[in-house]
């Protein structure tokens, strides 16, 4: 949901024609995910509970990073993770993905293969034109954006999606 409003704003901020109504268009997007969030919080509780639980395994996924450059294996998070996390509600496996793709690379790929990575990823995407093009690149922004708080990439389905969408957009990127 973020990442679609992301790229929802960046599109319509790319493309609207006076600074005022650029403003204007944020302003209200900002309003409608505060309206969003305040009504689906009651909605989904446990999945907020895991506000406590995310940033603390983050903060120990980064801290095994710094001891391993290369990283430690691609899939081998999963390995790491039952081996010392331990929340009873949710339990290991809940924690088999980190819920942030980029990060997940980080730590089983290293800083270089996460650099080129962002590097691939800001090369297909942007500049975010205007017209129909505009549109595909709202959808990719909003998996790029989603992938800090889940893993698509890490899902065949959901990565054949993007990286279908994104071929049809650098194809039509090349045409002009």
């Amino acid at each position: 949901m973020a990442g679609l409003v992301i790229g929802l704003a960046l599109f319509i901020v790319a493309n609207a024609p006076t600074r005022e109504l650029k403003i204007m268009t944020v302003m209200a997007l900002a309003v409608v995910v505060m309206m969003i969030v305040s009504s689906v919080r009651p909605i989904f509780p446990s999945y907020f509970t895991l506000d406590a639980e995310r940033p603390a395994i983050w903060a120990e996924a980064l801290r095994l990073a710094q001891g391993e450059p290369l990283g430690i294996g691609l899939g081998q998070w999963r390995i790491y993770a039952l081996a010392w996390i331990n929340i009873p509600d949710l339990g290991a496996g809940y924690w088999r993905e980190l819920h942030n793709d980029y990060l997940q690379l980080l730590v089983e790929a290293g800083p270089l293969a996460l650099a080129a990575w962002c590097y691939l990823l800001w090369r297909v995407i942007f500049p975010v034109p205007s017209g129909a093009r505009g549109l595909l690149a709202i959808g990719l922004i909003a998996v790029t954006v989603n992938a800090f708080f889940l893993f698509p990439f890490q899902l065949p389905v959901e990565a054949a999606w993007f990286w279908l969408v994104a071929g049809v957009y650098t194809g039509t990127k090349a045409e002009r």
